[in-house]
C-alpha cells in the first residue's frame, strides 16, 4: 500500500509531533514521564480498539450486499486495526522503555 504525497506529509508531521511529545515528557519527568506518556498512549489505543464502531465487525449490514461493499468494509476494518495496532505498540514500547530505564537509572 503506497500513500499519496499528502499522506506521507501527514505521517511526517505526526512523527515529528510524537517525537516532540516524547522529548517534552522526558524533560518534564525524565524516564518516568516517558513511561507515563506510554501508558496514556496505550490507554487511548486500547479504548479505541474496544469502542470501535462503524467497522466491518460491528456495523449492521443489509441482507443483500454486493461484493464491492463487502470489500470496502473489510478494507476499512483492516486499516483501522493497523492504526490501532501501531498505537498499542508505540504506547507499550514507550511504557517499557520509560519505566525500565527509570528503574535502571
Amino acid at each position: 500500500m503506497h500513500g499519496t504525497d499528502n499522506e506521507l506529509i501527514y505521517e511526517a508531521i505526526v512523527a515529528v509531533v510524537a517525537a516532540g511529545l516524547i522529548y517534552f515528557a522526558y524533560c518534564l519527568g525524565g524516564f518516568l514521564g516517558v513511561g507515563v506518556l506510554g501508558l496514556l498512549v496505550a490507554y487511548v489505543a486500547f479504548q479505541a480498539d474496544l469502542n470501535r464502531t462503524g467497522s466491518y465487525i460491528t456495523m449492521a449490514r443489509p441482507a443483500q450486499e454486493d461484493h464491492r461493499d463487502k470489500a470496502a468494509r473489510r478494507l476499512e476494518a483492516g486499516a483501522l486495526a493497523t492504526q490501532i495496532g501501531v498505537g498499542k505498540l508505540l504506547g507499550l514500547g514507550l511504557a517499557v522503555i520509560g519505566f525500565g530505564l527509570f528503574f535502571f537509572f
